[in-house]
C-alpha cells in the first residue's frame, strides 16, 4: 500500500479483549467503518477451531456490517509474494499465542505487518491477535500452552509499549502486578467486554467495560472514550 508524497503514516489498530459477538459490537463496528467492504486477509490459523467453521464466523459476523469481501489464509506460508497494501485490513483472529507468534516469525511477517501498519493499513487483534500485537506474550501463559517452545516472547509492539492481558478477569489483578514487576511491561487489561483502539499516537477505551493500565503496583482504571498515550 504506497503512500502518496506528503501523506502523514496514521497507524490503526484494534485490540479486542476475546469475547462472544455480543460482547466486542463496539470494536466490531469500529473495524466494519475503517475496512468495509474489503478486501479484509484473515488470520485464523492460531485457532484450533477448522478454517472453515472460522470462515462461517467471521463472514456471519461481519458481513452484516459490511464487511463483505474476505480472503482467508490457512497458514503465513501464503504470505510468499503477496502484497499486504492490496488489503483494506488484516485481521488476526484469537487461539494459542505461542503458536501465533512463532509462525510469524518462521514467515518473517512482523516487519511487514509493521509496514503495513505505518502506511495506514488497518489492524484487527482478538484474543491472541490482541496480545501478539503488545509488548511480550507472556501475558498469555496463564492460557495457552507454550509448545512451540518460544524462549523470546516479545511481541510485534504496536501498542505503544505496553503488553496486553485477554480476557481479563478481577481476580487476576495480583499475577498481572507480578507479571509486571518482574518484566518492567506496561500492562493493559482487557475483560471480554472491552478493547483498545490506536490511531496515530494515541490509544483510546471502546468497548463496554473500562479497561486497567497495570504498572507494578500502580493501576489506573481507563473509561471507555477516554484517551492516553502512556
Amino acid at each position: 500500500m504506497a503512500s502518496s508524497q506528503g501523506r502523514v503514516p496514521r497507524v490503526r489498530i484494534i485490540l479486542a479483549g476475546g469475547g462472544e459477538a455480543s460482547d466486542s459490537v463496539p470494536l466490531d463496528e469500529q473495524f466494519a467503518r475503517w475496512t468495509a467492504p474489503g478486501p479484509v486477509l484473515y488470520w485464523p490459523f492460531a485457532s484450533d477451531t477448522s478454517p472453515e467453521a472460522c470462515l462461517r464466523w467471521f463472514e456471519s459476523t461481519y458481513g452484516r456490517l459490511g464487511v463483505i469481501d474476505t480472503v482467508m489464509w490457512r497458514s503465513l506460508d501464503e504470505m510468499e509474494g503477496v502484497d499486504l497494501g492490496a488489503f483494506s485490513s488484516v485481521y488476526i483472529g484469537g487461539g494459542n499465542t505461542f503458536l501465533l507468534l512463532d509462525s510469524v516469525r518462521r514467515a518473517n511477517a512482523a516487519e511487514r505487518l509493521t509496514e503495513y501498519a505505518g502506511d495506514r493499513g488497518v489492524i484487527y487483534g482478538g484474543s491472541a491477535g490482541a496480545i501478539l500485537l503488545g509488548r511480550d506474550i507472556g501475558t498469555a501463559r496463564r492460557m495457552d500452552a507454550n509448545e512451540v517452545g518460544l524462549l523470546d516472547t516479545a511481541g510485534l509492539d504496536m501498542a505503544l509499549g505496553h503488553a496486553i492481558w485477554c480476557h481479563y478477569q478481577p481476580t487476576e489483578r495480583p499475577l498481572i502486578q507480578e507479571w509486571s514487576r518482574e518484566t518492567g511491561h506496561p500492562v493493559l487489561a482487557l475483560s471480554e467486554r472491552t478493547g483498545i483502539v490506536r490511531e496515530a499516537d494515541h490509544l483510546g477505551v471502546v468497548g463496554i467495560d473500562p479497561v486497567l493500565r497495570i504498572e507494578g503496583e500502580q493501576t489506573r482504571e481507563l473509561q471507555v472514550g477516554e484517551l492516553f498515550t502512556s
